[in-house]
């Protein structure tokens, strides 16, 4: 059921995607209680605010990015890339509609119709051709993130999960494919990646979900990062942890790279730090992220 509502998603018209796609969250929160008690919870935990609707924004926030990262493929996304070499130093220049403004601004090709005229801006990129660890959050439209990157030219191991729905592992499988983009399943495999050949990007999504977890509170944000291979992988290859993050915002969608995280720092430290750089960015746009399912 769930493949062919993408599959609907996917054929209609972005609005029309966009307003369908939030139909479909506002409905599983309303079967839900344990998610929208669980989101209620989460809220005043970490924004600090009571807002017993707030479930109803949430689904919105999260359906618009699922209809986003359903409706962008690989064809958009060759139509987008970065200027300028110190920004992004592997780019490679093609044809494109360039849009005025800073160096940071996207070039789109006037024939890009997926996104219906929005633009694409990227801002505060500072990375260099060493590798790196990624991490990044279910927040904003987050599958975009391992694309654009692979687009610019990063070789990228993206860290996965086998989801129990075979046709969905399928369509997420080739979703996600590219041919700077590996997917790795367990630890071993990205073991033996590494040893034959060191990519630029190692790519996670900290905060894993569970649908079984039956709406779990959170005591603090930091609870929420379930994933320790980020900083287990950063100590034993000497390897620095970037926190990205991708966001919605009017009609931009817009990347934001922290800064860099040391790997000698102890597991809490890089925890905390990781918070302190997402918190921000959670406390503007709270609908975005995935409150439910922790």
């Amino acid at each position: 059921m769930l493949v062919g509502l993408i599959f609907l998603i996917n054929l209609l018209p972005l609005s029309l995607a966009i307003y369908f796609s939030q139909l479909i969250i506002l409905t599983y929160l309303l079967l839900k209680p344990q998610y929208r008690k669980e989101i209620y919870f989460n809220y005043l935990k970490i924004i600090g605010r009571k807002d017993k609707y707030f479930w109803i924004k949430n689904a919105l926030g999260v359906g618009k990015n699922l209809a986003l990262m359903i409706k962008t493929d690989n064809n958009t996304l060759d139509c987008i890339q970065i200027r300028g070499e110190k920004i992004f130093p592997k780019i490679e220049q093609n044809s494109g509609k360039k849009i005025r403004g800073s160096n940071k601004e996207a070039i789109r090709d006037g024939n890009d119709k997926i996104l219906d005229n929005k633009k694409i801006k990227r801002e505060n990129i500072m990375m260099s051709n060493q590798p790196c660890v990624v991490v990044s959050f279910h927040f904003g439209p987050w599958e975009l993130l391992p694309k654009i990157f692979a687009r610019s030219g990063y070789e990228i191991l993206l860290s996965v999960q086998n989801q129990q729905d075979q046709r969905l592992n399928n369509y997420l499988t080739k979703k996600r494919s590219n041919n700077n983009i590996h997917l790795i399943y367990n630890l071993k495999s990205l073991q033996d990646k590494m040893k034959s050949k060191q990519p630029s990007i190692l790519g996670f999504v900290l905060d894993n979900t569970n649908t079984d977890s039956g709406g779990k509170i959170l005591t603090e944000l930091s609870d929420a990062i379930k994933n320790k291979v980020p900083s287990i992988l950063s100590r034993r290859y000497s390897l620095p942890i970037v926190p990205i993050f991708i966001y919605s915002q009017d009609k931009r969608i817009k990347v934001s790279v922290g800064k860099a995280i040391m790997p000698h720092l102890s597991q809490d430290e890089i925890r905390q730090n990781i918070v302190q750089q997402f918190l921000p960015f959670l406390q503007t746009y709270p609908d975005q992220w995935v409150f439910w399912a922790k």
